[in-house]
């Protein structure tokens, strides 16, 4: 049994127990048992959004079609394996259905959005921190490079020691899975009132009636426990995304943003432990709800879903997408390469004296340069980057002689250069063109003929050639 509410406020009980019994799911509207399960448009644009920088849209449907299938097939099993009686939502949700949200409650909601966008970012910020340096370091690159076994296991021996349940797994909620994790935290009672006077036990075996008894600490706290998974999972999802095995990473991600809506939930019903007066009601905080939210936003954000962006910007025209191409009799299969990419580029040769290498570079301010085997030749051999190239020009300048350094010099005493994995030809097409663009993501590609750099296309050229093809320029 649940323990003993002893000064809680009756009304805030009475009326999470009354609306315990009002369910709702996303997508699908009011049910007899709520959840999450049925299909929606939302749900589909919202799966296009986050893959269309990954896969092909038009070929999508096939993957939506598939999807469908494996996700009705998992749902079928349980009734064949007489685990369930009928197909059930996947995970249930028992929020109110009259009035989800009170109107003052828009402003903690819009605090929990940016705050989910603050931690996003910084989330971001050091994944790409630490790939940088497990790039850079010589022990985990040539691990990475030779034995991704030997990588794979250390990192999960230590996320493994860490979430232990008799160690710190025990503040983590370790022994809960990615199911159990949601129902918890969607849970419609307020932990914290029901926390404040009793202690309730820690089960030595999972209690699946109590599942939210598992983020409780009589030191910790409900607030404490939820701080710690907030602290601890944020270095180690980081950790975890370094590991070169294929696994998903939204849920881990879906959870975390679950534990920060559940954390400001439970604070802002700490704070307003009889509720928040609204039309002179007073309505108590439900923290599941903020949960729901704090998923959302924050797993949105990490994956850079579209939708939030498309309520900031009001022209479509400045979205992070090339044009489309409508059809195929529209001549994008005849129009090349070659009849479009910036032919001006500027290559950097190995035999290029310094003297021109830094009048080059104080010249211009692209990113990279093209590297060429020599002046001569013209051979696309790699790329060198704009601030290494500075960064390696300033580090002992006093050491040139003229006339007698090139660049060469400088590429061997440690200016890093990168290969060119991806060229384009001048004969390649329109089309084909644009599908790598999409795919790919690619922001610039280089064209070379027989070898040799002979220009560039980025997205600028892309979208002049894509309009030039749809609304043809008047004849002079």
């Amino acid at each position: 049994p649940c323990p003993p509410l002893l000064s809680v406020p009756v009304r805030a009980v009475a009326e999470q127990d009354r609306w315990v019994r009002e369910e709702v799911t996303w997508g699908g509207g009011p049910t007899a048992t709520g959840g999450w399960g049925s299909v929606s448009p939302p749900g589909v644009l919202f799966s296009i959004e986050v893959m269309s920088s990954h896969f092909s849209v038009w070929d999508y449907w096939r993957g939506f079609f598939a999807a469908t299938c494996g996700a009705f097939m998992f749902r079928l099993l349980p009734v064949f394996n007489s685990e369930q009686e009928t197909i059930t939502f996947l995970y249930k949700t028992s929020f109110r259905v009259d009035i989800p949200f009170d109107l003052p409650e828009i402003f903690f909601f819009v605090m929990l959005g940016g705050l989910c966008g603050i931690l996003s970012c910084a989330f971001l910020f050091c994944q790409r921190i630490f790939f940088g340096f497990i790039k850079n370091n010589r022990f985990s690159s040539k691990l990475l490079a030779t034995s991704k076994p030997v990588y794979s296991a250390l990192a999960t021996l230590v996320l493994a020691s860490i979430t232990y349940p008799p160690s710190a797994g025990r503040f983590l909620a370790s022994r809960l899975s990615m199911k159990q994790h949601l129902d918890s935290l969607f849970d419609n009672h307020t932990w914290g009132l029901m926390t404040r006077n009793s202690s309730p036990p820690w089960p030595e075996e999972l209690d699946p009636q109590h599942l939210w008894w598992e983020w409780y600490h009589p030191q910790f706290t409900i607030f404490g426990t939820l701080a710690f998974f907030l602290v601890m999972k944020f270095w180690m999802l980081i950790l975890a995304t370094t590991i070169p095995i294929p696994a998903g990473c939204f849920m881990p991600i879906f959870i975390y943003g679950a534990v920060i809506g559940r954390l400001f939930g439970e604070t802002l019903s700490f704070i307003f432990p009889e509720g928040i007066v609204a039309g002179g009601i007073t309505n108590p905080i439900i923290p599941g709800g903020y949960a729901l939210a704090g998923a959302a936003a924050f797993s949105g954000l990490i994956v850079h879903a579209l939708r939030p962006l498309l309520m900031a910007v009001r022209q479509p025209t400045k979205l992070p997408y090339l044009p489309r191409i409508l059809g195929r009799n529209i001549g994008s299969h005849r129009v090349r390469v070659e009849h479009f990419m910036n032919r001006s580029i500027t290559t950097l040769a190995k035999d290029t004296p310094l003297e021109e290498v830094v009048k080059v570079v104080t010249s211009t301010d692209v990113a990279e340069y093209p590297l060429v085997e020599s002046a001569e030749s013209q051979i696309l051999v790699g790329i060198v980057r704009r601030a290494q190239l500075v960064q390696a020009l300033q580090a002992e300048p006093l050491s040139w002689a003229p006339g007698h350094q090139c660049l060469q010099d400088i590429l061997a005493g440690g200016c890093p250069t990168e290969p060119v994995t991806l060229k384009l030809s001048p004969e390649t097409s329109l089309h084909e063109a644009h599908n790598l663009f999409e795919l790919l993501n690619l922001q610039s590609v280089f064209v070379t003929s027989w070898g040799r750099a002979v220009g560039c296309v980025s997205w600028v050229e892309m979208k002049k050639a894509i309009s030039n093809l749809t609304n043809p320029p008047a004849p002079k």
